[in-house]
């Protein structure tokens, strides 16, 4: 996240030698608790790690060796602290209050503190929005499009729509100056609704949008139905990167977009999911449980305790060397041929859950039916055609009870997802070709519209033609040509 967007793709793109940290923590001062109940959460369950936790609130001393902690650990002149959940504004001002406080107390003026939070908005008001402002914090707001898309599965406790808390709370942020990162889920309702959701984020004026991908697999091998199908993935990320492209270069960055170009233009994304290796986003739970990623907090992926235990030792230890470096060294063969490599590394590893065997690349039917990821699934494809792909077998030892992400690192099999962002990579190929290109000349990369523009323009004029051959040209008239892209605008 950051506050500046623009500054910060064109610091990458041309990269400037600002040293960032070698990992971040984010930190569940809150543990899983959460006034929402969304379908898809993750977390909620893990309050089965802590059985004789009364308060999952981080206590006062827990927090100030964590914050001591992180500034003594870090090998950068900014330390970035990431407030997450559960819900963090259950906390309250004040707590975080004590937390600018602590920061104060242990860093001087050589290293800067900034504080980041993830929220779902309910909360907030004039008097937090004041404080974000006031305390230059960067805040993350979840948002799953517009109220029938966002109420589908963001529901509150008592199962009512929270869409209305929401979108105050992202006016409420604009009004105090605050442009808010936004959160977007990939789900099964969403995915299918690419252009209704942009348009609606464009009109609010969001700069920094992410769009974060729903894969639950639940321990009888069955992939959720809030889970997005591969299929809507692809279908869904190449619709919103043809808006994009000729409308908002410059003016909306989309982390998906911003990564893929980063691969393109640099080599290697900064984002875990797309990143050779990964590891490098520590979990600080309420308890002050030093855990590996956000997604593999149980008990094998324990580092220990940020009371007794460096954050930089629980970062450089063989076991989290080990996990990150598992992010490449267990890719299947089909990965490591891949001509987008380098872009996707395989994506998540809490995703690869796919047998090789008879993988096909071909979209497949949205289904309102959980998928089997267990043996053969037959399904419908869109020319209801049915096709067998075998997914292998899926490991459901030490699995939390009720946890939908299995936490365990899936060796040598695909990415669920593969197929979709296959479709998405094959897409923008060509794009992200010549946006690096600008990059690299000196150019803004926004001038790549022009040429799309440009080139939709030739398209549409040479289906006129077609036309009109195959018609006549009943006017006799000569079908005038278009101006040029203008030498400045071009790669």
């Amino acid at each position: 996240m950051t506050l500046d967007n623009k500054k910060r793709v064109d610091n990458h793109l041309t990269k400037t030698d600002n040293k960032i940290p070698s990992f971040l923590t984010m930190a569940k001062a809150v543990g899983p608790l959460c006034n929402l109940n969304c379908s898809y959460c993750y977390y909620l369950t893990k309050t089965s790690l802590f059985p004789n936790s009364h308060s999952y609130k981080m206590k006062e001393d827990v927090l100030e060796a964590y914050i001591k902690n992180a500034i003594e650990s870090s090998d950068a002149s900014t330390v970035q602290f990431v407030w997450h959940g559960g819900e963090p504004t259950l906390l309250g001002i004040n707590y975080y209050k004590k937390v600018i406080e602590l920061q104060k107390k242990y860093s001087d003026d050589s290293v800067q503190c900034i504080n980041i939070i993830q929220t779902n908005g309910v909360l907030l008001n004039e008097s937090w929005c004041k404080f974000f402002k006031d305390e230059k914090f960067w805040v993350g707001l979840s948002m799953d499009g517009p109220a029938k898309l966002h109420n589908a599965n963001r529901k509150d406790k008592v199962n009512g729509p929270t869409f209305k808390e929401v979108i105050n709370a992202y006016t409420l942020l604009r009004d105090f100056g605050i442009d808010p990162d936004v959160l977007c889920t990939l789900n099964a309702t969403t995915a299918k609704h690419p252009a209704e959701i942009y348009n609606f984020f464009r009109d609010l004026n969001v700069r920094w949008l992410q769009f974060l991908p729903i894969v639950q697999i639940r321990p009888d091998g069955t992939l959720s139905k809030e889970s997005v199908l591969p299929s809507d993935l692809g279908y869904f990320l190449t619709k919103v990167f043809d808006m994009w492209v000729r409308n908002d270069v410059g003016k909306i960055d989309v982390q998906t977009f911003f990564e893929t170009l980063m691969a393109y233009a640099n080599g290697q994304s900064i984002l875990c999911i797309n990143a050779k290796y990964c590891g490098n986003v520590l979990v600080v739970e309420h308890d002050g449980g030093i855990y590996s990623c956000d997604h593999f907090v149980n008990e094998d992926h324990y580092l220990g305790n940020v009371v007794d235990t460096t954050l930089i030792e629980a970062f450089n230890s063989p076991f989290q060397t080990e996990f990150s470096e598992a992010k490449y060294n267990t890719l299947p063969e089909k990965c490591l041929n891949c001509k987008y490599l380098f872009a996707c590394n395989g994506g998540c590893p809490k995703d690869r859950v796919h047998s090789l065997s008879g993988f096909q690349n071909k979209p497949i039917q949205p289904s309102n039916q959980p998928i089997n990821l267990l043996g053969k699934q037959q399904l419908q494809t869109e020319q209801n055609k049915t096709v067998e792909i075998d997914v292998g077998e899926l490991d459901t030892g030490n699995l939390d009870t009720g946890n939908l992400d299995t936490g365990k690192l899936n060796t040598g099999k695909l990415n669920i997802l593969c197929e979709g962002y296959l479709t998405y990579y094959n897409h923008v190929d060509g794009y992200m070709k010549r946006m690096a290109q600008l990059a690299k000349n000196s150019k803004p990369i926004a001038l790549i519209m022009d040429q799309v523009k440009y080139e939709d323009e030739l398209i549409r004029r040479a289906k006129k033609t077609n036309q009109n051959r195959k018609g006549g040209n009943k006017n006799g008239k000569k079908i005038p040509s278009i101006r040029r892209v203008s030498a400045e605008n071009r790669v």
